[in-house]
């Protein structure tokens, strides 16, 4: 057979206890009357703040990068937490011009304070409860300016601190941009890049002539030496023919009168000859020639090598003097860009800082509040009823609970006795027959 609960049981012990429970809620209902009636009322005063965004951006230099302000999020949300933040409660007590009855530290002004966000988070709502409507009023008024005031100052710069900090930067970036200035202009007094570059000129100019004699000496050696093998293998005659004396003369003439840029015209009868040389003479002559040119050959060879280390060297100092100077252009160009952007910049901050639209702003000055909001007598009684007969209920049932318990070990006493003798018998007897008629109802 499944156990089932009889509830009429519990029915019946409330309806034999109702005195005790009707007496329970009557003494709070009372209770809460008075004290209701004993306690001052509480007004409640309200302020509204909104976040609003700028409508136009000034941003003279797109170089510096704006950040947007999201009102659907942070830093909306951290916003009640600086209303209720220590130092705010402490500047308000501070700055009001009377004196709150019974608060005087900021853990009594959190008390009577309450900030939080509305449905659309951009709206932050103040609330002040208190005694005296006009103090709460104009508590939550001066609670509100002086919100705004920091939270415009850490968010939206409105206490000028950003256009302090760019007008040091660029103070700074003047100062430096005037520094490397004079290092440019002082350093051009000194610049030698230019007749560095003259010297080099020459000496390589020089070196392409030496070259050069070089190698027109190395090609008139093997004429030359062409021209003496041809001699010697001549036979008959010991005198040299017209044609060879005229070649020995042509490179006579390209040997020592290499920069000679005039024409040379012979007029030269049948009869005439250059000169009476013999061969013998003519192939002196030539061996001669062939020594000079080598000579001049070793010549410039050492004057070539006399010319490379002062080349390098000027090469050397030309490219120092080109890259500091290309430093301190390079510094002087940065420093320049960098003023102007920040001087930009300064201008935007300036600009921006007078817009009264941007950050978070007052929507609603709370107005003297006419009814109270507690304490609320009627509402205190009701809920104060409720709950002491719930408890007395809760109490009745407890005493049942044990009573039943302590009858429970005293039946069990009667039923089997000790030494022979049961403990308060009558009792149990009349207990199991009001058990026994309650079963047969």
């Amino acid at each position: 057979m499944e156990e089932f609960t009889d509830l009429r049981i519990y029915v019946s012990l409330l309806i034999r206890s109702w005195k005790l429970i009707l007496g329970g809620m009557l003494l709070a209902a009372i209770t809460a009357f008075a004290a209701s009636s004993v306690m001052k009322p509480t007004y409640e005063a309200t302020a509204v703040i909104v976040g609003t965004s700028p409508r136009d951006l000034v941003q003279f230099d797109p170089r510096f990068e704006t950040i947007e302000s999201n009102l659907s999020g942070q830093p909306l949300d951290a916003y009640p937490e600086i209303a209720t933040s220590d130092q705010l409660l402490q500047n308000l007590l501070s700055s009001l011009e009377f004196s709150l009855q019974d608060i005087d530290a900021v853990e009594g002004l959190r008390k009577i304070v309450e900030a939080e966000s509305g449905r659309d988070p951009s709206l932050i709502r103040l609330t002040v409860r208190f005694h005296n409507p006009r103090q709460a009023t104009a508590l939550v008024n001066q609670w509100a300016g002086l919100f705004l005031a920091r939270v415009n100052e850490l968010y939206y710069d409105q206490g000028g601190r950003q256009v302090e900090f760019f007008t040091n930067q660029l103070a700074a970036a003047e100062a430096e941009l005037a520094e490397t200035e004079q290092a440019l202009v002082e350093f051009q007094g000194s610049n030698r890049a230019t007749t560095i570059k003259n010297q080099l000129n020459s000496l390589n100019q020089s070196q392409v002539t030496h070259l050069a004699n070089q190698r027109s000496a190395r090609f008139l050696i093997q004429d030359v030496q062409a021209l003496r093998d041809q001699l010697a293998a001549q036979s008959g005659s010991a005198d040299v023919t017209f044609a060879d004396q005229l070649t020995a003369l042509s490179l006579q003439i390209k040997a020592f009168s290499a920069q000679l840029s005039l024409p040379l015209q012979l007029q030269l009868n049948d009869a005439d000859v250059l000169t009476r040389r013999s061969r013998d003479e003519q192939t002196a002559f030539l061996d001669d020639l062939i020594q000079s040119l080598e000579a001049l050959v070793v010549e410039s060879g050492e004057q070539l090598l006399e010319l490379e280390p002062q080349i390098l060297l000027l090469q050397q100092e030309h490219q120092q003097a080109i890259v500091e100077s290309e430093r301190l252009k390079r510094d002087r160009n940065v420093a320049a860009e960098t003023y102007l952007s920040l001087a930009r910049k300064v201008e935007e901050e300036q600009i921006t800082a007078q817009d009264s639209t941007n950050g978070m702003m007052l929507a609603s000055r709370a107005v003297v509040p006419q009814k109270p909001v507690g304490s609320r007598k009627l509402v205190n009684t009701v809920l104060a009823t409720v709950v002491a007969g719930m408890l007395a209920v809760g109490v009745v049932f407890a005493l049942e609970w044990w009573y039943a318990d302590v009858d429970m070990a005293q039946m069990t006493a009667v039923r089997y006795p000790v030494n022979g003798r049961s403990r308060n018998g009558k009792r149990v007897e009349q207990k199991e027959r009001a058990l026994e008629t309650e079963s047969g109802d």
